[in-house]
């Protein structure tokens, strides 16, 4: 089960609405994982970066999508679905990295790949990941 995930006000965040969403997924994760093989995909997007599409509103973009994407397959590999996942920050450097602003100053892999606007390039290096296409 996915988490709810923020407000969107164009393709940005509605930091506002932070909270109210946590404590609903809160909920939400508390009920569904007391079921039998049942597992709470729980993400965050970055605030102040461009993670919702603008046409249709409210859909995350290609950014937030990714990030989305990684938490399953996280996820998937945390319950023995899947044997292998990407490598991920923990503790405090999961927000740090999610929300970093510039790919070029980031070294550690584990961080661009959690970075909601970063990608590893096909030699390691640390580049941005573009927002996908504006509205037609």
């Amino acid at each position: 089960v996915m988490a709810l995930y923020s407000d969107a006000k164009k393709s940005l965040v509605v930091e506002e609405t932070l909270d109210a969403i946590a404590a609903i997924n809160t909920m939400v994760e508390a009920g569904v994982t007391q079921e039998p093989n049942v597992a709470f995909v729980n993400f965050a997007l970055a605030p102040g970066q461009d993670m919702f599409q603008v046409t249709p509103p409210g859909h995350p973009n290609c950014r937030g999508d990714r990030i989305m994407a990684t938490q399953v397959m996280h996820k998937l590999f945390e319950h023995g679905v899947l044997g292998r996942a990407l490598a991920l920050p923990t503790g405090d450097k999961v927000t740090e990295c999610l929300n970093v602003a510039s790919c070029g100053d980031i070294v550690d892999k584990a961080c661009c790949q959690a970075a909601a606007i970063c990608r590893l390039d096909p030699d390691g290096a640390c580049v941005e990941y573009g927002a996908g296409a504006g509205a037609l």
